[in-house]
């Protein structure tokens, strides 16, 4: 039996992921408020916000004195911020920056110590789509999954002689509670009325047509990425990279989103 740490457990794929492993496993789940999360008799419920090195290193300490281990790490936590770069300001830039990026860093240098001495462990960094191909309005947010991809990949490399595996996850376009991030449903809101203001009715209405197409998404497509996130912890056939497309392939899904951009920033919701 595994014991799973998940930042972000208490919406979107972090809770489809907690729930998944609580099927065989333990887990401690953390979230800036856990209270929203269910009891369950393997689970420990943990405050976090990683933007917080000190808290980070108090949680992770405190799964280690439950469980005695953390086999694996699932970074999870993040937010999107919407809108173009010339219009993000410096605080926000910052802030989602501070979550996405250096949060990563700060628990995963918390529970790094533990899986040396073990010399065992798996991380795994929750990346996007977007962390190899961007798009007009998601600039900002697809810098920080840069950054995921960047320090994931060196990680692979540093960790493996350590005997710990490192692996990101790059999810597509999936329902989840995502589009609901109230830094998220600000930059929508600004987005929509700086068309309505600009005159740009028919950039409106292309958007929402393109949001209708997206809305062919299968039913449990989210659950079968978390499924993904709960394999891609098999150490047996550890992967650099789960959902990473070919080359030819990436670049036809970045244009593709490109060409459908209108719509996620007027309604990303009807596609998230």
């Amino acid at each position: 039996m595994k014991t799973w740490f998940i930042t972000g457990a208490s919406r979107g794929f972090g809770a489809l992921i907690m729930e998944a492993a609580l099927a065989s496993d333990s887990v401690a789940a953390t979230a800036r408020d856990p209270s929203s999360i269910a009891d369950h008799p393997r689970l420990l419920k943990l405050p976090l916000d990683v933007t917080n090195e000190g808290q980070a290193r108090d949680a992770v300490a405190r799964a280690i004195e439950k469980f005695g281990r953390i086999d694996v790490l699932v970074n999870n936590a993040g937010y999107g911020l919407l809108g173009a770069v010339e219009e993000a300001s410096a605080i926000e830039v910052e802030r989602v920056f501070a979550t996405n990026v250096f949060g990563l860093l700060n628990v995963t240098r918390a529970v790094l110590p533990y899986m040396r001495s073990r010399r065992s462990g798996h991380i795994i960094n929750m990346s996007s789509i977007g962390g190899y191909a961007s798009s007009p309005g998601w600039g900002v947010y697809c810098a920080t999954k840069f950054a995921v991809e960047g320090v994931s990949e060196a990680l692979s490399i540093e960790l493996a002689p350590l005997g710990i595996h490192a692996t990101v996850v790059e999810p597509g376009y999936f329902r989840t509670d995502f589009s609901q991030c109230p830094v998220l449903e600000q930059h929508r809101r600004e987005n929509r009325r700086l068309c309505r203001h600009r005159g740009k009715d028919a950039y409106l209405r292309r958007g929402r047509e393109s949001s209708t197409a997206r809305r062919s998404t299968a039913t449990g497509a989210s659950d079968r990425a978390a499924c993904s996130g709960t394999q891609a912890a098999d150490t047996s056939r550890a992967r650099q990279r789960y959902g990473r497309a070919h080359r030819g392939e990436a670049s036809r899904r970045g244009a593709r989103a490109r060409s459908l951009a209108p719509g996620v920033l007027v309604d990303f919701r009807s596609v998230a």
